[in-house]
This record gives structure tokens, sequence and C-alpha cells, in this order.
């Protein structure tokens, strides 16, 4: 480029400028938002595409860059520390119309963030607040900027409580803030930790930046409260259990009686009742008066026997005490009674007398006796053999009477037992509270007496000839029972009399039975139950055979014994028992039943529904494929069936011809379609047939293309139509044609029929291709409408036998040798050469070129306006104006373009030097104004090298404005500390000891106003010693936390004075530790993670800090306010925000005990260090992009050096011309010798999983005779003589500017046009330009991991270079108008393909970046709870995690939780950014109910990657998680049940509960007769004590009692 040329820009920029008019800035800030932390380096690049301006550059503080004529510049700054920093970009523009330069500011965050902040409260220093008071937490946040940006939120625990945002300050500085959360603390407070967050929120461009304070615990002070009224208490129980007196701190309490201290814990008795005064002292004073009730259960006195006549009334004393007042109820016989009344004889008895009151129940057991006369209980009796008379006819009286009885005037004892002979009639005579004498007839019975065989057989049809005998009397009865009804056995027995027979005789006093076995026997009925059935594939099935006979008839099957067929006899029957039924069980089954009478039989047919019925023949090998001639196998026909007992016979048939073996082998030669079938007949299932996939091939014999109508000479647009004959080759059907167009495979719009070549017509089986086995000829056509990118094409078809697996691999194929199409196409003039204005500058004749394309080769001629045709050449050289005609003609057509030529005058040299004098005189106003201010400021430099100290103080350096302050050194002077009160003195003053070990200390006086001294101490005191001046106290192991010695000393006055001696007894830690993080391993970069530093058993910990530290810098510090002295376990924790310079920095924390005494050594330990792996994108060590001029040295060196984690991957793109080979994709530096040195970009491009980043290299051919601006300044004068002789020599007629003055060149900007108007000289150029005119096809693609993508780049205009950039399958092409990026399998993560073009006009280049998503399914997708084993309790909150291995793109995640078929949560990850594949996680929070027992929990992973991706989305689902929730048992009817109980019938208490583990049942009654434990939910009684009873359902997590309350009718008197 000539120097004339670069200025031209310049003046056309002055000019506008000059016009003050402003047009749209064209600039594009990349990115136009910067977020930065203080500190770090920042890169931004402006670029323009407007392709001519007047240079471009940067305003800033720090990093401006001046004005250049570049198309893109970038600001960097290597570490930015200007709060007020305001970069912009400026461009002067150039336009025809107007001019101006514009700029665009750069909208840029610097910020400063903490890394640890801090909180204090307003109470006091222990940290206590009162109740209902208002105190004030502030959060400290230093350094902070810019506030608006700042939230800080308060929690309470977990729980946020308040937020405070922050006002734009006016300074950009960083500031210290302060957020003040206001608390009022109740008692529910004590204890609840504080603390302040906080957060900085910068937008998507920034990070997302957080850092919390430690906690602050709080303790609350309140007033006692009582927490009673008036009370009941229970005897033994005490006042603090009952009415406890709450506060804190702990209050004082005292309870009084009748002015008497009594003590809260003593136990109460009855006679404690009454009135209390509770008086409370603590952190205020209480009074309250309370009534106290001492209640205690019955106590019941009663004689144990009372004894009246009969219808005395009843006169029992019992005594009876208790509170509350105590009822009485009486029991006989388990049965509440009333004794009231005269008694009579009935009443007799033992009775249970009860006092119950609310708290408890007593009881005594009485016994009652009423005395009454002699009395016989029967007149004439019916008596057994074996009983006795005084069993049967008993004398009662009471007292108890003396009985005779006599028979026939002999005594008999009323206890012997009477036999039959003992018959007759009786005297009794009794003596007791009077004389009683009766006659009884005694009759003496006696049950049968019975005997028959045990068993008896005979033959059905016969008589029954069974004999028995019997006695008794009375006379007994025989009855026959069989399955319990009554028979009679009379006639000939048939096989239904066959059974147990129970012979009873029986009489009205007993009965007696045998047993008799009879059994008739008969033949084997007709089988039933065996019938035809259909069962489903899979199921489930039985056939069951059932015959009656005696003897028990025996079961033989006959059926194809198939292993999934089980045969069992059970109760007489027998089935057959088939699981998973399938085809093989589809057959006949017959059942032959059998004993000693006959035999029977019966076969059923079993259909195995949807289910293809088997043929259980394996043929080994199942598919036969054998070449022509070739080798031959053998295939082996045997059952599936282990069973030998199934098959019948086997053998082949081949034509029709039956082989009895079980081996055939084929004849390779010409029989080409033997079909050949095994048969096998099995056992139930009968015949049964496969055949053999048998193909016998032959390869073609020859492939040959050829055209059907026409030849190889084609006009473009017609349709040429191609056959490819396959000659012998069988069979047919196997044949695939493969068509290619050079060496790609052709793809034709139109596919023509295959056939058999010798067919006319497909009419028979022998022309049929799919049936056809035998060698053919067969031809296959396409056809293909022609265009001109045809010309000189080789078309070739191949023919190729796919025979599957079993075939030759890879299938064998053939190709036919090439055929070349030539194509004749019209003559296209090119007119992007040519256009179609030309203007023409008097003087200097022009050059115009026609160029056209066709075939054959086309004739251009040139037709000048007069019509007079010119020689036919190429180019023609014109000077006139008016219209030229350029005219390209062949065979196939002609076509014509116009050109005008318009004829200008030359005015630009005259403008040029009219343009250098004002810019001379611009320049020397410039430097008149600037030596003007020069030598106005240099006066006013300053310097800071080498100051120098003032003369007045040789500390401070001064100027004149200096105040001079006098420095005065204070000095402090030491004395003996002497008090008037107590005149002693402890050295050391205070002591800090480590637990265990020992120390000394002194206490000396040197009064001589004392009479002793002495040390009081928990540890080793000494009494008071007399006469001495210095005490030691001397401690060898200190065992007490808190210790405070005091020194004392007793003086003349009969005074004693105390000194107290500070002691702080300390621990070291017994570990400190951090624990890994969870998650553990590497960070990202911007990460946040916690880490925790756990110290025990460490004491005091108000002394304690923890420090953090990350290499040799401090960067947390934590306290504790602990009240406690003795050892404890603390946590710190530390918020660790990851940034790439943490990378590999080792993190450990310091447990430091901080005492103010000198010399205290070794309070420090450490905990093991964690090294810190940070992965983030890579970042050049240059970042700003680089534009380098060619030709240069001997090689340039391209320098794209990254720093990342891991380490980066480098790949180069560059411009076509230079060869991909020469280029390593993986280094970070691109080496170009002489002979690669091309203009044009280079990119580089440095990758890891973590990001990816590309830095642009430009190569520009070096200027010629360039001339700076500089150049022009220093010149002046000479300047201006400089351009007015370049306008007249080096502008051209055209309005362009060069160093050679040849022939005329147009460009893509248009012609230079002049109208004859000056002022509109410059308005009339514009600059011309269209859009980046690149499609691609499709613009979206969605790939799997692994799979093949085709994407189709085409340029809509005409195109110098069309190629892709990509790290795989990089391509170009400098002919065609359309390029693929094709990769066959796409396993790269990072891959951006980039397609660009190069054209012929504006823009010159330009790229569309491919939307590109490569995905991958999830390996693995699993379930667990977290922290957690076993079953879960209802109520309580439980975490399940979901884990996903293993996914990309993360974005595109949705992670679905399901309970049972119920979706309850969603969780998407559309926030993260991640390429590459991720293990991610997702946690549920549930608070299980009872119903959820038994629940499924599981979560389904599913990307959803838009409409161009699959369809469903694709899922990957864990298995599901089973639910056990453990709860309390509850009653299905918690209510308390009332019960009547009915004499003599059964009750039944139901206490039937639910609860997870299943509830253990325990029972308590109120009566104390009846205490029993059970372990049934449901007690059944025939007899039962009414009362209370209370059922206790329990398991592990708790207990629930139910009452059912029995009551009964009264019995009174």
């Amino acid at each position: 480029m000539s120097g004339a040329t670069s200025l031209f820009p310049f003046f056309v920029g002055f000019i506008l400028t000059a016009t003050g008019v402003q047009a749209t800035c064209p600039i594009e800030l990349s990115p136009p938002r910067v977020v930065v932390r203080y500190g770090d380096p920042v890169s931004v690049n402006c670029s323009t595409s407007v392709p001519q301006h007047g240079g471009m550059g940067w305003e800033a503080k720090i990093g401006g860059r001046p004005l250049e004529m570049v198309n893109h510049s970038t600001w960097t700054v290597g570490k930015l520390t200007e709060w007020t920093i305001s970069p912009k970009c400026f461009i002067n523009l150039q336009n025809m119309q107007v001019g101006s330069q514009c700029l665009k500011k750069l909208n840029i965050v610097l910020y400063a963030f903490p890394e640890n902040i801090s909180i204090n409260s307003s109470s006091d220093s222990d940290g206590v607040m009162r109740e209902n008071e208002q105190y004030n937490l502030t959060c400290h946040i230093h350094q902070v900027a810019p506030v608006e940006y700042l939230n800080v939120t308060w929690y309470k625990g977990d729980r946020p409580v308040n937020k405070s945002t922050f006002n734009k300050t006016l300074t950009k500085n960083p500031v210290d803030k302060l957020s003040v959360y206001t608390v009022t603390p109740t008692r529910r407070d004590n204890g609840v930790t504080f603390r302040c967050e906080a957060t900085m929120d910068l937008g998507p461009e920034g990070p997302q930046l957080n850092v919390s304070s430690q906690e602050i615990n709080i303790t609350v002070h309140y007033g006692p409260e009582v927490k009673c009224s008036d009370i009941n208490i229970l005897e033994g129980e005490t006042l603090e259990s009952k009415c406890p007196v709450e506060g804190n701190p702990t209050p004082s309490v005292r309870w009084m009686k009748d002015g008497e201290l009594m003590g809260p814990s003593r136990p109460l008795t009855r006679e404690n009742a009454g009135r209390y005064v509770v008086e409370a002292q603590g952190a205020s004073n209480l009074s309250k008066n309370i009534q106290v009730l001492v209640m205690y259960g019955p106590e019941l006195m009663c004689p144990k026997s009372y004894t009246t006549m009969e219808h005395s009334p009843l006169n029992l004393n019992c005594t009876v005490k208790g509170y509350p007042e105590p009822e009485l109820t009486s029991y006989k016989d388990g049965g509440e009674v009333e004794l009231i009344g005269n008694l009579t004889r009935s009443d007799t008895g033992l009775y249970v007398i009860k006092a119950s009151n609310n708290r408890s129940s007593v009881n005594v057991t009485v016994q009652i006796n009423v005395m009454y006369g002699p009395e016989v209980k029967c007149s004439d009796i019916n008596i057994l053999e074996g009983e006795t008379l005084e069993s049967k006819c008993p004398v009662e009286g009471n007292p108890t009477p003396s009985v005779r009885w006599m028979k026939d005037g002999k005594l008999m004892g009323p206890s012997r037992p009477l036999t039959r002979e003992n018959a007759g009639r009786y005297v009794v005579e009794a003596q007791g509270a009077s004389n009683l004498s009766k006659n009884i007839q005694v009759l003496v019975m006696y049950g049968p007496e019975l005997m028959c065989p045990k068993s008896y057989t005979t033959m059905e049809h016969s008589p029954l000839n069974l004999n028995c005998t019997v006695k008794g009397y009375p006379e007994p009865e025989l009855t026959s029972y069989k399955d319990g009804g009554e028979v009679e056995l009379i006639g000939n027995l048939t096989r239904s009399d066959t059974g147990l027979y129970v012979i009873i005789a029986s009489n009205n006093r007993s009965s007696v039975n045998v047993t008799v076995q009879i059994n008739v026997m008969y033949p084997p009925s007709p089988i039933v139950e065996l019938e035809d059935s259909e069962v489903e594939n899979g199921s489930y099935a039985f056939l069951k055979c059932s015959s009656k006979g005696n003897p028990r008839p025996t079961y033989i099957w006959n059926y194809f014994r198939a292993p999934n067929v089980m045969e069992e006899n059970e109760d007489g029957d027998s089935r057959l028992v088939i699981h998973n039924a399938t085809g093989y069980n589809t057959g006949s089954y017959t059942c032959l039943a059998s004993n000693k009478g006959g035999h029977v039989s019966k076969t059923a047919r079993l259909t195995v529904k949807d289910a293809k019925p088997e043929c259980p023949i394996e043929i080994t090998p199942h598919r036969m494929v054998i070449p022509y001639r070739g080798l031959t196998k053998t295939a082996a026909c045997k059952p599936t069936s282990a069973d030998a007992g199934n098959v019948n016979e086997t053998y082949w048939e081949v034509h029709g011809i039956k082989f009895y073996k079980d081996k055939w082998s084929p004849e390779t030669g010409e029989d080409w379609d033997p079909r050949p079938v095994c048969t096998i007949t099995f056992r139930g299932l009968g015949p049964c047939q496969k055949a053999v996939n048998f193909t016998l091939y032959k390869t073609p014999g020859s492939v040959s293309i050829r055209p059907v109508h026409n030849g190889t000479s084609v006009v473009e647009g017609s349709e040429l139509q191609l056959q490819c004959d396959v000659i012998s080759a069988a069979p047919a059907r196997s044949l695939t044609v493969r068509w290619y167009q050079g060496n790609e495979t052709l793809q034709p719009l139109i596919r023509g029929p295959m056939r058999v070549a010798s067919c006319l017509f497909e009419n028979g089986t022998k022309c049929d291709i799919s049936v056809v086995r035998s060698p053919v000829d067969v031809s296959y056509t396409i056809n293909i409408t022609l265009d001109r990118k045809h010309n000189g094409v080789e078309f070739r078809c191949e023919a190729q036998m796919d025979l599957g697996p079993e075939g030759p691999q890879p299938p064998p194929s053939m190709r036919s040798e090439p055929l070349n199409i030539t194509v004749h196409y019209k003559p296209a003039i090119n007119t992007t050469k040519l256009p179609k204005k030309i203007p023409v500058f008097r003087g200097y004749p022009e050059e115009l070129v026609c160029e056209a394309d066709g075939h054959p080769r086309p004739n251009i001629k040139w037709i000048s306006k007069n019509k007079v045709p010119r020689l036919p050449n190429a180019t023609l050289t014109v000077s006139e104006a008016g219209l030229y005609n350029c005219t390209a003609t062949n065979e196939i057509e002609s076509t014509f373009y116009v050109v005008e030529v318009i004829l200008k005058e030359d005015y630009l040299p005259l403008i040029a030097g009219f343009v250098a004098v004002t810019v001379v005189a611009i320049s020397i106003v410039f430097l008149f104004i600037y030596s003007i201010y020069y030598k106005n400021t240099r006066m006013r430099r300053y310097s800071l090298k080498n100051p120098r100290l003032s003369t007045h103080n040789g500390n401070v350096a001064h100027n004149g404005w200096d105040m001079q302050f006098p420095m005065t050194k204070l000095a402090a002077a030491w004395g003996t500390l002497v008090s008037a009160k107590c005149p002693t003195e402890i050295s050391p003053k205070s002591v800090v000891v480590e637990y265990g070990h020992s120390f000394s200390v002194n206490c000396s006086s040197s009064s001589n106003e004392i009479t002793g001294m002495g040390w009081e101490s928990k540890l080793n005191g000494i009494p008071l010693t007399e006469r001495v001046t210095v005490l030691t106290l001397v401690i060898p192991s200190v065992s007490l936390w808190k210790l405070s010695p005091q020194c004392y000393v007793n003086l003349n006055d009969n005074t004693q004075c105390t000194e107290r001696l500070p002691v702080t007894v300390y621990k070291m830690p017994d570990s400190v530790s951090m624990p890994q993080p969870s998650p553990s391993g590497s960070m990202a970069e911007g990460e946040k993670r916690r880490l925790r530093c756990d110290v025990t058993n460490v004491a005091p910990a108000r002394n304690l800090s923890v420090l953090f530290h990350k290499g040799n810098k401090i960067v947390s510090t934590n306290t504790f306010s602990v009240a406690s002295l003795e050892p404890v376990n603390v946590s710190a924790v530390y918020d660790l925000i990851a940034h790439k310079d943490d990378n590999g920095a080792r993190i450990w924390c310091e447990a430091k005990l901080n005492f103010l005494t000198p010399g205290l050594q070794n309070t420090s330990k450490l905990s093991a260090p964690q090294e810190v792996i940070v992965q983030y994108p890579p970042t050049f060590d240059q970042p700003e992009n680089e534009t380098l001029e060619v030709p240069a040295v001997d090689k340039i060196i391209l320098n794209c050096s990254a720093t990342g984690h891991p380490a980066p991957v480098y790949s180069w793109h560059s411009p076509p011309p230079v060869r991909q080979t020469d280029m390593n994709p993986n280094k970070n530096q691109l080496i170009l010798t002489r002979s690669h040195q091309f203009p044009g970009p280079y990119s580089c491009t440095a990758s890891n999983p973590k990001g990816t980043t590309t830095k642009y290299f430009t190569l520009v051919e070096a200027p010629r005779n360039r001339t700076t601006f500089a150049a022009i300044v220093g010149a002046l004068g000479l300047l201006g003589v400089v351009l007015f002789l370049t306008g007249l020599y080096f502008v051209k007629a055209d309005g362009t500017c060069s160093l050679n003055k040849g022939s005329y060149q147009p460009t893509s900007s248009g012609p230079f046009q002049y109208n004859g108007n000056f002022s509109h000289y410059f308005v009339v150029a514009t600059l011309s330009g269209e859009g980046c005119s690149l499609i691609l096809k499709p613009s979206r693609v969605v790939v799997g991991f692994g799979e093949p993508v085709t994407v189709s780049c085409e340029a809509a205009r005409p195109v110098r270079v069309l190629g892709w950039e990509s790290t795989i399958s990089a391509s170009h092409t400098q002919q065609d108008l359309s390029i693929q990026w094709k990769v066959d399998s796409l396993i790269d993560w990072i891959e951006e393909p980039i397609c660009y073009g190069v054209f012929f006009t504006a823009p010159r280049q330009c790229e569309e970046k491919l939307n590109l998503v490569l995905y991958k399914t999830p390996d693995r997708v699993s379930i667990r709870p977290v922290n957690h084993t076993g079953p879960m309790v209802e109520g309580k909150e439980y975490q399940l995690l979901c884990e996903v291995q293993n996914v990309a793109p993360v974005q595109y995640l949705n992670l679905r939780w399901y309970r049972g078929q119920s979706e309850v949560y969603n969780h998407s990850f559309a926030d993260l950014t991640s390429s590459s594949p991720v293990q991610v996680s997702s946690i549920l929070v549930v608070t299980p109910t009872r119903a959820e027992n038994g629940a499924q929990y599981r979560c389904v992973a599913e990307l959803e990657l838009g409409p161009e991706g699959p369809q469903p989305p694709p899922t990957v689902a864990s298995e599901p998680l089973n639910a056990s929730v453990y709860f309390p048992p509850t009653f299905l009817s918690p209510e308390p049940e009332v019960l009547e109980l009915t004499l003599g019938a059964e009750i039944s208490l139901n206490c039937t509960a639910t609860g997870n583990p299943a509830p253990v049942y325990s029972w308590q009654s109120s009566h104390p007769t009846q205490e029993r434990t059970e372990d049934e939910a449901v007690l059944t009684f025939s007899s039962l004590v009414p009362g209370t009873y209370i059922c206790t359902a329990s398991n592990a997590l708790g207990k629930k009692s139910k009452q059912f309350i029995v009551k009964a009718k009264t019995k009174g008197v």
C-alpha cells in the first residue's frame, strides 16, 4: 500500500470530523461488561466491522491504546488497581456525508470482597441478654466495593431472619460497612446462635461471592416462674418435682409453711398438707401462695371372719382412711354384691372388700359364716354305679350335721361307692342345729357295655355280617354313625358304605361307643378333572387326574417331558404342574389309573396361547453358507431335551426323499435349492420339523456399467440413465449395488428397478429375484439429472453380496470399470470482475476484462456503442464513454453482458494540495499551543525520589505547609506498690499453668504491722503462719479448672486483708484436624467449599483462636465466647472460594491459646495440611490478540502459551494455504518459516475440561513506504510540498491512490465517482458490503457420544475459499459453494466447528459457528439415604441422595424424583455450564408418615435436548429404594370400652393396634385376684371378675394404653 493511500482515509476523516455529524458508532466490545477483582488482570477486545476508517484506540487512565489503523484493539491491564477507571474505545469514522469520532464506554465493575467478616453484640461482654430487652447485633464488613452489589443476611440458627442492602456511594473505593440487626430475645432464644453472611451478586459476568461470620451464641436471662398454682401431690412426692421453679440463671428457691422452712426435695406426707409460700430469687424476685393437698391411697381394716345365725342382720365393723375419701365395694365369687338386709345361708362365703379412690385401691378378705339346721337335699334318687349317697343326696346344715344311712337295718357308709347290687330303700338320720329322719328309695344305674370287632372287610354288594354284644341298665339302645351322621346298616353294602363307623350303646345314664372300620373294595372310576385347556404364555398351569377306587389307584402319565413339568401325587390324585408355560408344553397328555380291580385312562390337550408352538429340535449349524463347488459342511439334528424317552423317530427329508439318520451333508455342485428338513416324532407332541437355512452362493462373473439410451456426451439439464450389469451371480436376492461418482457414494434421486436380465416381464418364479436361487444375470438402473459439475466425472457401480454374519467377511464385492461423462453447457460470464458502470478519467484509458465459463469453451467478442465488433479478445481498452457489449458463444448458446463507461474529470490533485496546506496550518497551531502548555507545567513537576529529611526533625519530611508537632518521649517510673489496707505483694502477679503441671508463687510483705499470713486455696492451702513476711504457695499438680488462691495477712489492729492471685489453667488440645470437606476432590474456579477445623478437648476456649493458613498467609481467624473453663470440643469454619492462584496451595488450621503472660511457649497446635486442587479454564499469558507483519525474518513464532488446570490442549487454525500437516495441534507455539508466512488470520485454541479460549494472530503484509502521522508533524512545511506532489502524481483518474500507474482493477467498494460538485465529491463515495452469506444445514445438531455427524455449510454468494475450522475433520474448498463437516464417531467434548468463507466482495471473511450439542446418557443412576441406615421414623426428617455418574451436557439434565408413580420433585441443572461428562447429585428431603411405609422412591435422569434431540428424551432410572417407616402403636378404636358381663358367657377384650415394629401387648387388671400378663391382642375369658382392665401396646417408638370396663349385674340380699 502506498503512502498516498494511507493518507486518504485521514483526509476523509478530517472532513467528516469538521462537519460535526455523528452516525451510529460501529463498535463492538467483547465482552461488553467486565467484572474484575481488585489486582487481577483484565483484557477487553474492541472491534469494528467498518472496512475503512480513520483508526481506533482506547482512552483509559491505565492501559490506554493510541490511535491505530486496525479493525480490533485490545485494552489490557495486568493488574487493575484504579477504582475510578472508565475506559472508552474510540474510532475515527469515514463517511461521504458526515464525519466524526465516536466511542463506546466499557461497563467495568472493579470489586473487592473481604475473606472474612466479624460480628459483635451490644450485650455485656459475657454475651448475656435479658428477656424482652432490645440488643443490637453488628456485622462488620471491611473494605468492600462496590457496595450497591452487597447484601447482608442474618441467620438465627440456620434460618434467615433479616436481609440488608446498601445504596450506591459517591466513591468507588472500598469502604467499611456495618449491618445492624435488632433482636428482642425471649427465653426460647436461650442458647441460639446468630451469624451474618455477606454476599455479592455481580451479575452473570461476575462470580457469586459470599462469606460468613463466626456464630455468636447468646444467653438469655429471665426471671423465676412458678410452674403451678394450687396442687394435688401424692404422698412421697416432692414440691420441686410437682411445682418446679424455672429461670435463668437458676433461681434460689425457698418453700415456707406456717413460718417454717420446708425443703423442696423432702418427700411429703399426709401431715404436710396446707398452704405454702414459695419465694424465688434470680433475675428477679418472686413470692407466691400455693395450696398443697397431699393425696394418699386407701387404708382398710376389717375382721378376718364374721359368724351369725340365718335371717340375722349384718353387723361388720370396718375402718377406712384415704384422701380423696375412698369408696367401699364388696365382691363374692368374682361378682360385685351389696351386703344389705338379713343374711341367709346363701350369703355364706369369702368376701373381698375393696376401698378405692383416684390414687389407688386396697382390699381385705372376710369370711362370713351363716348357721342353719340339717336339711336332706333329695327324695327318691337314681344313683349311678360307683357314686356315693353323700354325693347324690347331701345333708346340709351349719354347723355340719352328723349323718347315718341304714338299709335293711344295716349301717351303710355314705361315702361307700354303690354297685348295682346295693339298690333298695334307705333311712337317713341327721343331728345338728336340729334332728332329722327320712326314708329314701335308691335305684342304682350303670352305663352300657359294648363289644365289636375293630374292622370289617367285604366286597361291594355283599350283605353286612357284624357281631356285637351289649349290656346296661336301663337297657341300652344301639345307634350307628358315619361321618357325623346317623346311618342304618341294612341290605347289601356298596362303595359308598366304606368308612369309619361309630356304634353307640346308650341309656339314660350314659353311653359307650366303639369304632369299626368297614372297607368295601371296588375298581377305579372313570377319570375326572382332566380336560382340554388353554393357558397364557409364561403362566402357571396344572393338569389333574382324579379317579376313585379301593384300593387307591396308582397313576402313570404319558406326555412330552419338558424340564418345567413336575409330577405331584397327593390325596389320591395326580397332578402335572407346569411352571412358566412355553410352546414346548403344547401337546397331548394321557393319564392311566389302575388298582387290583382294574384300570382306566384319559387324554387331554394343553394349548399355550400367544406362544409359538415350539419344535424341540436343535440343528447345528442352523444356517449354512457354502461357496459354489466349495468344501461341504455337515448339519446335525438332535432333540433339545435330554430325555431320550420323548423321541419316537428321527429322519431328514430332501427333495421328498427321507433319510433316517441325524446328520445331512449338501452337494455343492448344481443343487441350488435342496431345502433340507429334519423331522422328529415326539411323545405327546407328535411330528415336528425344522429346516436348515441353506445358501449356495456364487460371486458375479463380471460387473459393467453403461448408459442405457444415449452416449457419454450429454447436454446440461438432460437425464442420464445408467445401467449396471451383474453377470452370473447367485442368489440374486443377496446382491446390493452401490453407485459411485468419483470416489464418493452416489445417492441418486431416482433409482430404477432391479431385474433378471433375460426376463422381459417378471411373471414367473425364474424372474422373481426373491425366489430364484440359481445363478442369473441381473441389471440395476439409476436416473441422474446432469449439470455442469458432472462434466468429466467418472461413474462406477459395485456389486456386493451380503450373506449375513455366517457368510464370508468382508462380503465379496466386484467393481465395474469407470464410465466418463462429458456434459455440454452454455456460457456464463463472470460479472464479479466486470461491474455494470465503470468511471474513466480523461487521459487515463482503462482495460475491461470479460471472462466466461462454458463447455465447449466459448468465444468472447466485444461490441462498442456504434455496433462495430472488436477483435475476439477477452480484454478491451477503453478511453471513451459509451455502452460496451461482451458476448460469449459456444455450440449450446450465446450470452452477453453490457458495461457502461462514464468519462470523468480529475480534480483530485488540486483537492489533495488544499487539504495538505490545511493540515500544515493546523499542525503549527497545535505545536504553538502545546509549547505554551509545556512551559507552564514543567516548573511544577514533583518527584518523590530521594526525599530529604527536614532539618527540624530527623523523623519527618516537611514542606512549606507542614505543621510542627513536638514529640516528647514518655517514661514510666515503676516503684513498689504500697496499699494502706493490705500491705502484701504477690509474685508473679498472675499465673498461667497447664493442667496437671505445677507452679509456685510468693506472697510477701515489707510491713511491720502484720502478725501472720497464710494462703487460702482449694489445693495445698497454707494455714495462718505467724511472724513470717514471705510465704510460698506450691501446687505440685493442678487438678482443678477453676482455681483462685488468696493470700491473707492479719494486722496488728485485729483486721485481715486479702490479695487474690489470678490463675488460668489451660490444656492443649488432644487433636487438631481438618476433615475432608464434602464433596471432596478438586474444585472448580469460583466454587465455594466450607472447611472445618475440629479442636478436641481444649481449655479454656475463650482464650482459643483458630487460624486458617493458606500458604504463608493467614486467611481467617476464629475466636470463641465460651464461658466454661473446662475442656470442650469446638469447631471453626472457613469458606474457601476457589481461585486459580490457589491451585496447589496447602491449607491447614492452627489452634492457638492466647495469654498475656510473657515467655509462654508452645501454645499452638497445627492440623495436617490439605492440598487445594483448583480446576480453571485456560488463560493466555498474553491474552491480547496480536498483529504481525510479513515478510519478516527467517521465521515467525506465534506464542500461544496459556495456564490452566488440567494442562491445556492446543489446537491451531490457519488460512487455507498453510497445510495442516505443517502444524503440531498440541503445541503452544507455531513456527512459520518464510515458505509458510501467508497473510491472514491464525487462531490458537487452548482448551481443557473447564473451558476453551481462543487467541487470534493476524499476519498482514508489511507496508511499502508508509508515512506516519509523526513524520508529517516533524516535516511541517516540507510535508505540504510532498503531499501536493503526491497528489499530482499518484492520484489516478478513478479516485484511487497507488504507486503503480497500472491498469484499472475494480474493488468491492465500487468506483470512486465525481459529478462536478466539490462539496458533493465525498458524499457519493459509499462503503458497500453484504452480510455473512453462510448457511448451516442443520443449524443445530444434537449428537450422541461416539455417533456420526454430518453438517453442510453453503455460501449464498460467490466465494474464494470455503472451509471448516475444527480440531477434527477440518477441510476447505476453492471450487464449490458448499462443503461438509463429517465425523464418523464424535468423541471430542470441546469440539466447536466453525464454517468460514473468504469472499470476493465485502465482508471479505466471515464465519458461522455450529450450535453443536454432544450428549452422553448417564453410566449409572443410584439412590441412597444420607447419613442413615435402616428404617425411618415417622415425623423425622431424612435426606435421600440421587447420584448421576458421567452425564453430559449437564445443563440439559432434569432429575425427577418419584414416590411410587407420583412425581414429588424436579431438579434442573440449567445453571451449570460444563460440556464434558460430570457427576452430579440431588437431595430430596422427606418427612415420612406411616402411610408411606413400604413406599418406593426412585429418581429418573432425563436429558431434554430440544426438538433436534432424540424423542422421547433419553432417560436412565435408579433402582427403587424401599422405605420402611417405624411409627408408634395406634389402636383401631382408642376410646375406652364398657362391656356388660353375662353369667356363663364368654367375653372378648380386643386391643388390636397398628404399629411398626409390630406392637407387644401387656394387660393389667384393677382386681387383685385377676392380675395376669398376656402377649396377645385379643383375650377371651369364660369367667371374668368385673373391674377395669388396661391393655398396653408398645414398640420401640412408644406405647399406648386402652381401658376396658367390665360390669356385671349386682346380686343383693
